[in-house]
């Protein structure tokens, strides 16, 4: 979700138009019916994965405000975005993966 978003909607748009959090969240009904293998995924993890793009933006613009050379946003590899966010309470996190 989170190279899908960030190449296909975030990247092409210039950097005065970039989309908001909110127009990207409301697409993702539209690819969960594109792509199935999403539907088995928590809709709040697929969220979280869009706010990762937005959040990085914000530190880096941050970071390049106060003088830092800041690279861009760019496609991760599988193996190297293995983790999903949560923002919900109620549920365990079963811990045996070894």
């Amino acid at each position: 979700m989170y190279n899908h978003a960030l190449t296909q909607e975030y990247k092409p748009a210039p950097d005065y138009n970039k989309p908001s959090y909110t127009t990207i969240q409301n697409k993702l009904p539209e690819w969960k019916r594109k792509w199935t293998e999403w539907s088995s995924v928590y809709s709040k993890c697929l969220q979280m994965a869009v706010r990762r793009i937005k959040n990085s933006e914000t530190v880096l613009d941050s970071l390049e405000e106060r003088g830092f050379d800041v690279g861009k946003l760019k496609w991760k590899a599988p193996r190297e975005y293995r983790s999903i966010c949560y923002n919900q309470s109620g549920f365990d996190v079963d811990s045996n993966t070894g």
